[in-house]
């Protein structure tokens, strides 16, 4: 079975806006990349299955890192 990915926005004060829900981590990626490639936004990808956020994309760079 595949996880499901859903994709968040940080907003202010550490507020999470839902963006979308996807079926593997490298759509995940690949949504990210496009979703920054037109703005430099903070988003977090959260494994729906696992629990935990997997991944977090930083505004500033547009490299990803494995959330600790």
């Amino acid at each position: 079975m595949h996880s499901k990915y859903d994709i968040y926005k940080r907003l202010p004060e550490d507020r999470l806006l839902w963006v979308n829900r996807v079926a593997g981590l490298d759509d995940a990626r690949q949504l990210v990349a496009a979703l920054q490639s037109v703005s430099f936004d903070h988003y977090l990808v959260y494994d729906f299955r696992e629990r935990m956020i997997v991944e977090v994309f930083a505004p500033s760079s547009h490299i990803n890192q494995l959330a600790a």
